[in-house]
């Protein structure tokens, strides 16, 4: 999900369990769970699943003025990162959930917290503090001093700043693993 030109924004923390995989499911995530939470992006990319690729889905993405863009078919290099995402949320899942596995759900968010906290080697960034502009605080985090207060336009022009250089970096350091990878 592009929400602007200036910042990309790659939506892990969205993962959630559905009931189902009908378009009225997928187009409810998709306000629900992006546009009221996140706000408007300019882009969507998804694969080409009946869910995203109905009409229903079509029209609450283009009546959101969301571009709806899909991947090319029985080509999933075209969303890699997901893929890639996908395959370590699977595996680490897989080791929390019962024989039965009926509970996966409940360790998503745990696991996609997980996902979402440490550096991650293409960005070399956070992918919390990217989307957030700060560190996670985790529940067995003790403050080793004082936190100071910003005020409201110091700190929106320190999260402004945060957040471009953040982008400049993650893209730098997304052209600099293509690049190796290209050579490979």
């Amino acid at each position: 999900v592009v929400p602007s030109a200036q910042h990309l924004l790659y939506l892990k923390s969205s993962h959630q369990a559905t009931a189902n995989f009908t378009a009225d499911t997928a187009a409810k995530f998709l306000v629900d769970k992006v546009v009221l939470q996140y706000g408007v992006s300019k882009q969507l990319l998804t694969d080409r699943e009946t869910h995203f690729m109905a009409n229903v889905f079509e029209t609450v993405a283009s009546r959101c003025g969301v571009k709806h863009i899909t991947t090319t078919t029985y080509y999933p290099q075209c969303n890699g990162l997901t893929e890639r995402f996908n395959a370590t949320l699977v595996d680490s899942i897989g080791t929390y959930v019962n024989l039965q596995q009926s509970d996966w759900d409940d360790y998503l968010p745990y696991v996609t917290f997980a996902y979402n906290t440490p550096k991650q080697s293409t960005t070399q960034m956070e992918p919390f503090k990217s989307m957030y502009g700060r560190d996670a605080i985790l529940p067995f985090d003790v403050p080793s001093q004082i936190t100071k207060l910003f005020s409201v336009k110091d700190y929106y022009s320190q999260l402004a700043r945060f957040l471009q250089q953040a982008t400049s970096t993650a893209w730098y350091n997304i052209k600099q693993k293509q690049n190796i990878y290209k050579k490979i």
